[in-house]
């Protein structure tokens, strides 16, 4: 008698994915391109009478205006989240991953801090 004693589990199979495109989800600045490459835009459609504001600069959003939007669904002013995105890319709001990061991206990031790093050391050793 032929008994399968393990339920069929349904897990992800991240290891035939290209290791360079699998997500990370670190807390990590980035780099002002890629901002620009993963923000994704919209336009504020709203009423005076509700008075949502960018939780970054308090300013209140105006109708039509364009507005960056996170993996969260939170919106803010384009210049004021790639500002906060430079320092850490989680929403100021709900601290959730701001954008979304490959391998990739992170080990491009890490390599040139590293690289401005070494270059900077090698100016005050001169």
């Amino acid at each position: 008698m032929d008994i399968n004693l393990f339920p069929l589990i349904s897990i992800p199979n991240i290891f035939n994915q290209d290791p360079l495109q699998r997500p990370v989800h670190y807390k990590f600045a980035l780099t002002k391109e890629d901002i620009s490459k993963n923000l994704k835009l919209s336009n504020y459609c709203g009423t005076k009478e509700e008075g949502e504001v960018c939780v970054i600069c308090q300013v209140e959003f105006e109708n039509k205006e364009t507005l960056g939007v996170l993996r969260c669904k939170h919106q803010y002013h384009p210049e004021c989240i790639k500002g906060w995105l430079i320092r850490q890319n989680v929403c100021p709001l709900c601290k959730a991953q701001g954008l979304k990061i490959t391998l990739k991206m992170f080990w491009m990031n890490l390599l040139n801090h590293l690289v401005q790093k070494l270059i900077l050391f090698s100016f005050q050793v001169c």
